[in-house]
């Protein structure tokens, strides 16, 4: 994966899986949509590539989730509406001391259901015509969620819908990931096409794609190597 940008994984980590599925690949979990076209070496570098790819960009994107939710926690109680009385009330129920609160706010990843609840607590979105309704809140705490759900990954479709979840939050969220090498996924993309200058992110560019054949001009070397010579079967339908 050495030499790859991050907008380059991004794209071939979802022409791997298309291709995949075109390929059979998803059989051993019942999905019989399409028929394999391939022979059973070029088969075999595909499910390999795909195995490599969702493994890799699933450990990239839960580390860039784990340094946007520490960053974001930096910002308790600091750019928060400090309710000290409420907080700890509320702390205290859930059975959450000041050291655990410390902890969750250098290691997120240890003790996902504290920074959870740090996310939870009223002070960050209150006064939505506040500072305080820029940090923190309810879309954060959704992303704390997704780290606890991480925990429960046993299957390689459970992280890419895990991963899924989290390019959603971000999508849709504002700022998740944005501090991480991953904010390039909202950063703009310019191109031609039919004739006209195009600028969108590679987020919403992926979202309106109608065939991973457009992702081609995105995608790193070695996909494009695996993904052109098949695009009789990534454009037909079942």
């Amino acid at each position: 994966m050495k030499g790859i940008t991050s907008r380059q994984k991004f794209f071939d980590f979802y022409s791997i899986i298309e291709l995949y599925l075109r390929c059979g690949g998803f059989r051993d979990i019942g999905y019989q949509g399409y028929n394999t076209f391939v022979s059973f070496g070029i088969e075999e570098r595909i499910c390999r590539t795909y195995e490599q790819i969702v493994d890799h960009f699933y450990d990239e994107i839960y580390e860039a989730l784990v340094t946007s939710l520490r960053s974001e926690l930096y910002h308790y109680p600091s750019q928060c509406k400090y309710q000290p009385d409420k907080d700890i009330e509320v702390l205290r129920k859930h059975g959450i001391t000041k050291e655990m609160t410390k902890s969750a706010k250098k290691f997120p990843e240890r003790k996902p259901w504290v920074a959870y609840i740090i996310f939870s607590l009223p002070g960050w979105y209150c006064n939505p015509g506040s500072t305080a309704a820029s940090y923190g809140g309810k879309k954060w705490a959704r992303g704390a969620k997704l780290l606890m759900d991480a925990r429960s990954i046993r299957t390689r479709m459970d992280k890419i819908y895990w991963i899924d979840r989290v390019l959603d939050l971000y999508h849709n969220g504002g700022h998740m990931i944005n501090k991480t090498k991953y904010r390039t996924l909202s950063a703009g993309l310019s191109f031609y096409r039919n004739g006209r200058y195009v600028s969108t992110t590679p987020l919403n560019f992926r979202a309106k794609a109608k065939s991973i054949m457009d992702f081609i001009p995105f995608n790193s070397d070695g996909i494009r190597c695996l993904v052109i010579p098949r695009k009789n079967i990534l454009t037909s339908t079942p």
